[in-house]
């Protein structure tokens, strides 16, 4: 799945935990989300894709965070800067969009977290389970 738009969403590889409403979803690390869509029972265990755009992603208070990982470099764009964070993911640095004011070092451990309804996953061919969940209820 690859979307339009600048940065683009993060899109990472993940397992379904538990299906039904919410769906739990496993990532980077053995990290666990829980995201508010529908997947049948068929899919428990099935190899997805995980995503989360960059102005979703909020630096976390406390323990409750989806990501954890060392700030690479930061793109200061004046009200907003881009962090890019390594997450221990070989390909691709997590990005995140957060305000300018916002004091991040590189080299700075760096924890996020993000609003349940921001979260999407995709099936293997790249359609999304909200389309899913969309197309049962109009058949």
């Amino acid at each position: 799945a690859q979307f339009i738009g600048s940065p683009a969403m993060n899109i990472l590889p993940a397992t379904i935990e538990k299906t039904g409403n919410p769906t739990v979803v496993s990532h980077v690390g053995g990290r666990k989300a829980t995201v508010p869509i529908a997947t049948p029972a068929s899919a428990k265990g099935a190899a997805v894709s995980f995503g989360v755009r960059p102005e979703d992603l909020i630096i976390a208070s406390g323990a409750d965070y989806l990501f954890e990982g060392t700030v690479d470099y930061v793109e200061q764009l004046g009200e907003v800067q881009l962090v890019y964070v390594d997450i221990g993911r070989a390909d691709l640095p997590l990005v995140t969009k957060l305000p300018g004011n916002v004091e991040v070092k590189r080299g700075s451990t760096l924890r996020l977290s993000a609003n349940g309804e921001d979260l999407h996953i995709f099936d293997a061919d790249g359609r999304s389970f909200a389309l899913h969940e969309v197309e049962a209820k109009a058949a």
